[in-house]
């Protein structure tokens, strides 16, 4: 029996990786495909819709993958911005005499941004509910320090968060 290139083996996987949404595209358009084909249509008709169906798989193909592409791009680059102030919220003070110092505040600042945009791409589904509700718990045991719950009840006032809530 030949051997699959591993070039091949990571086109399959990549290809049986994709949302459901395109296999059910894929599926209904291959069907539709046949039955025209065989049934409906002339014979100089035939390649006009196998082009059509041809590209309407491919645009929505190409759709996915850009679709996860944005999902790995923000989803680093929000674990990055985190992994810069976590040291900051980890050590924030707990006693609510005690004031954070300026870089602290501005790591609470920053730390609500990141949610509220982590809420935008959820919204516009770029994220994965399962990523989110990962999230969430982590946005929930930070919201716990009453420096971030305070601040984040002055922000909240003001309505820039893209409608991001803490619960």
């Amino acid at each position: 029996m030949p051997r699959l290139a591993p070039g091949v083996i990571a086109r399959v996987r990549n290809f049986l990786m994709m949302p459901s949404t395109v296999w059910i595209v894929s599926i209904v358009s291959t069907v539709f495909l046949i039955l025209v084909w065989h049934n409906l249509l002339q014979f100089n008709q035939k390649p006009l819709v196998t082009g059509i169906v041809v590209g309407f798989l491919t645009a929505y193909h190409t759709h996915a993958v850009n679709q996860t592409r944005a999902f790995f791009d923000g989803f680093f680059k929000f674990n990055a911005r985190y992994d810069k102030i976590n040291d900051l919220l980890d050590n924030l003070p707990v006693i609510t005499e005690t004031k954070p110092d300026k870089d602290s505040q501005r790591a609470i600042a920053d730390y609500l941004n990141l949610c509220a945009e982590e809420h935008l791409f959820c919204c516009r589904s770029y994220i994965p509910k399962v990523v989110i509700k990962a999230w969430n718990r982590g946005i929930m045991e930070r919201f716990e320090n009453p420096w971030i719950s305070a601040e984040w009840e002055e922000e909240r006032k003001k309505a820039n968060y893209y409608g991001f809530e803490n619960t």
